[in-house]
Parts: structure tokens; sequence; C-alpha cells
């Protein structure tokens, strides 16, 4: 009960009614999986060395999103092995313009692809009625000055800049006598603007770099080596050693047990490591 009151506390958006917790392991929490399905669980995050695939750090939390486990991965890494991070690779999950920032604040090269921009405008072009083909990353620069030249060629100049989640964004808008004139205005404006606006997020100097350098060949070919080292402990642990679930219950415990399987998964590649010095 003190979990789950604990709980409706956290998620007060939502109605009391549909936040659960269950019986049998409270301090979990319904987490979706690979099979689609649904269940209480514990979001592992292990942290991997390149070359020699032994973990030099795991850290359990209740979150199910990764975004906020970034940065405790990066002083886990340090404060384990004694070692500056120079470079981390992550899959998709952990890019955000806060993670960019943090990683570019301790000089730490961070790869992980960027979701492009027609991903993460989906949700406000279906909220506003819009053609996915006059979305925002159909307005494009103007070749001078700060504006940007909608699908039909005409300029949006901007209006105001603000905060938004602490991230600034630019608003730019058409004149309400081109959108008016304008055969794309149903599809570009709605039922109710009478003229476009668009908002367009302004990068920080670390964002610009990241988005560059995540264009570069050389970037994406090192990824791709991200699968083959950072998911292997995960395939020793579930398919190799059969553990696909915990045996124990509550976070601490769960926490020392996942400490157990990381220092025998690492036992048994200091083997391999130590055979292949020797031979």
């Amino acid at each position: 009960m003190k979990e789950l009151d604990a709980r409706q506390k956290e998620e007060s958006k939502k109605d009391p009614e549909e936040v659960r917790v269950s019986l049998s392991e409270p301090e979990a929490r319904k987490m979706k999986h690979p099979d689609g399905g649904w269940a209480p669980s514990y979001n592992v995050q292990v942290s991997t060395e390149g070359k020699s695939r032994i973990v030099v750090a795991v850290g359990v939390t209740q979150e199910a999103n990764d975004l906020q486990q970034l940065e405790p991965a990066m002083k886990s890494i340090e404060a384990n092995t004694g070692k500056k991070i120079e470079r981390l690779i992550a899959d998709n999950g952990y890019a955000s313009r806060s993670n960019v920032e943090a990683a570019e604040a301790k000089k730490v090269q961070l790869i992980a692809p960027w979701k492009d921009e027609q991903s993460r405008e989906a949700g406000a072009i279906a909220a506003n009625g819009l053609d996915r083909k006059y979305a925002p990353s159909a307005f494009h620069p103007a070749l001078e000055g700060d504006a940007l030249v909608c699908p039909a060629e005409k300029l949006l100049l901007p209006i105001k800049t603000k905060k938004h989640h602490g991230v600034p964004k630019t608003t730019y808008a058409a004149s309400a006598e081109d959108c008016g004139q304008c055969q794309l205005k149903a599809a570009c404006c709605g039922s109710k603007a009478a003229a476009r606006q668009v908002e367009k997020v302004v990068e920080s100097p670390a964002m610009r770099a990241y988005l560059e350098r995540m264009k570069q060949p050389e970037i994406q070919e090192l990824y791709k080596r991200r699968s083959e080292v950072a998911e292997f402990p995960h395939l020793w642990t579930k398919a190799i050693r059969g553990l696909k679930r915990f045996r124990v219950r509550g976070l601490v415990k769960v926490e020392k047990e996942t400490i157990w399987m990381t220092l025998s998964y690492n036992i048994q590649q200091w083997m391999r490591l130590s055979t292949t010095l020797a031979a």
C-alpha cells in the first residue's frame, strides 16, 4: 500500500485507479518486453569495454526509459575503472539533447543514432490534423537571412524565440495573405489557422557538432560494432546461462544478483583473455 501511494503521487496525471502495483514484487515496474508482453520488471544497465568485452559498470533502475541512465553510467564507468571515458557508443534510446550536452561537458564523444525529425514530429502532426507532407521538416532555411521556405516557396519569418522544456525554439510565421491564396492551405495550415507557423529548435554548438558527427561514414561504421559488443553480455546471461528471470525480489537484492551475474561473466571473459594472451 505504501508503494501504491508513492506510485500514485509519481504519476499524478493518471487516474489513481489506473496505477497498479504487483503484490508479489511491489518495487518492480511494469515494462514492455521484446515479445510484446508486459510484466513487472527492472531495467538493467550494462556498460562494456569495447576491446576486451569486460563489463565495467552495471546498474539497476525502476525506470523503463533509458534516457536518464546515460549520466549515471558514465559516472560508474569512471569510478570503477579510474579512467576518463573518451568515446561512448549507445543505442538511440540514450539519444537526447540533455545527454549530448552532458557528454560534451565531460569531453566524451557520444555516438548514438538521432531519431530523424520526421519521427519526432509525427505526434504533433497528427494532433493538429496536418498532412505529413507539410510537417516542420518540410520547411527549409532560406539561402539568405533568418527565414524558412515553405513547400510553396513562400517565406516564414521569425516572430519569437522562447524556451520549451528547457530547449530554445524559434517560431516562424507565414503571412496570412500568402497562406490565404495558397492551394495547399487546408493540408498545410489545418482548418483553424489563418497562416502557418513552424517551431524550430535552436541547436547548441554541442548538438550541431554531434549531428554532423553522426552523418560521417566512419562513425556510422563504428556504430555497427555496438550490438556485437554491447549485446553479448545479455546473450551470455539470458541465452547461454539461461538467467531470464531474477531469482530474488526487491530492488536491493536484484542489484546484488545483477552484480553476481556480471562477476561470473567477467571471470569467463578473463579466462578467455588469459588463454588468448598465453597462446
